[in-house]
């Protein structure tokens, strides 16, 4: 079985068919596509177990070949793509496998406009790590930040969207059932919620990486949460995948 690769990035079964000399290999290979620009990375992820040890070698790697990170640890990959987009970096890499799996992970590649690489950009990545070997370093030592203010500056952002009626939702009092399967959506979506004062009955609500079920948001894969919104006579059902950028929605009937 090889790595997945698709417009996004690359996944595969950790230590299996992903292994870090792969994050050091592909990271080399963006630098490159992005012509390493005087600007930082951001690195995110999200909350699998494997997260910490694959981030950890990424910013190590990346500092010592004269990469500064900005290190926003677990953040939801449209977070990644806002920030990015939003501020001077150059791109960013979130580990991430999305929907699959909690034993895979990968990562995405963000162009500095937030959004993924485009088809050229992608081949020639493609290209450069199946082709070249990478750089282990110079005398050149890159800094490591943090941006612990990502989420809340995400949610800023969608509160102060001109055409949406803050004070009408508020108004409404939403019952929501919360689903983000213990992945990065885990704290954003509920402060999200409270914000737009919403009572929150919210499950696998702890970014630990461990999903009770099948972590991509398809219908035969949530039917519980709909059982979930019938018993409580909620309003609605948000459902996330682990990395936050897919959601499913389930009506007041389930």
């Amino acid at each position: 079985m090889k790595l997945i690769k698709s417009v996004s990035g690359i996944r595969g079964i950790y230590n299996k068919t992903l292994f870090l000399e792969d994050i050091k290999k592909y990271s080399y290979a963006f630098l490159t596509v992005q012509q390493y620009p005087n600007l930082p990375i951001l690195i995110a992820r999200d909350s699998r177990t494997s997260g910490p040890e694959i981030t950890s070698c990424l910013i190590q790697y990346l500092n010592t070949i004269g990469i500064d990170v900005i290190d926003c640890g677990i953040i939801p990959t449209p977070t990644a793509q806002l920030i990015t987009d939003k501020f001077d970096i150059f791109g960013s890499i979130v580990i991430t496998a999305s929907h699959n799996p909690k034993e895979w992970n990968g990562m995405k590649f963000i162009d500095s406009d937030g959004t993924f690489l485009n088809q050229h950009k992608n081949k020639k990545l493609f290209e450069i790590a199946d082709s070249t070997k990478y750089n282990n370093g110079n005398k050149n030592k890159g800094k490591t930040s943090t941006f612990i203010e990502a989420i809340n500056y995400h949610l800023d952002n969608i509160l102060n969207i001109s055409f949406i009626d803050i004070n009408q939702i508020k108004s409404k009092k939403f019952k929501i059932v919360l689903d983000t399967i213990n992945g990065a959506s885990c704290l954003g979506f509920k402060k999200l919620l409270q914000k737009l004062n919403c009572e929150i009955i919210h499950i696998n609500e702890q970014p630990n990486g461990i999903f009770k079920r099948n972590p991509e948001p398809k219908t035969e894969n949530i039917k519980e949460v709909s059982k979930i919104v019938l018993e409580h006579s909620a309003d609605l059902a948000f459902i996330t995948d682990p990395d936050g950028d897919r959601l499913a929605v389930i009506d007041n009937k389930g």
